[in-house]
């Protein structure tokens, strides 16, 4: 009888060890979502950091959002959100130029949607890398 009752709580251990670990990314390694950090960097064509850009980040289609500006290094940082309870998460990115010909010149605007699998993410810092081209004077050009 004792046999039994140690193999029957045994086989209850493991079925709550295996039950509780379903959640945990296939790496073994859990990240809390909070705690990501998505982080980029942008520069002209030539490599070099543009300054004071305005990141806008907009989460799962409008479920929050958030702004940013490059550093002296061309880098911004920004927590990632996870607002529900779907496996993906979605973030645009819309990077722009604010302060025209200043910090190296005027920018043409980039627009990005990216794309995570909450159970794929298995590390603290995600980068992103991004690469601007100068606007043209079309660009620049008042629209009617």
């Amino acid at each position: 009888m004792r046999l039994f009752s140690f193999i029957s709580a045994f086989a209850s251990i493991c079925l709550l060890i295996s039950s509780c670990s379903a959640d945990v990314p296939y790496s073994g390694q859990y990240i809390d979502l909070g705690s990501v950090l998505l982080s980029g960097t942008v520069t002209d064509n030539a490599g070099n950091p543009i300054e004071h850009l305005k990141v806008t980040l907009d989460w799962n289609s409008g479920s929050y959002q958030d702004i940013k500006y490059t550093s002296s290094t061309g880098r911004f940082d920004a927590n990632l959100k996870d607002s529900d309870n779907s496996d993906i998460i979605t973030v645009s990115i819309v990077i722009e130029d604010i302060d025209g010909e200043d910090n190296g010149g005027l920018f043409s605007t980039h627009t990005e949607r990216v794309t995570l699998i909450k159970n794929e993410i298995t590390e603290p810092v995600l980068k992103l890398s991004y690469r601007l081209n100068r606007a043209t004077a079309s660009e620049n050009s008042p629209r009617s």
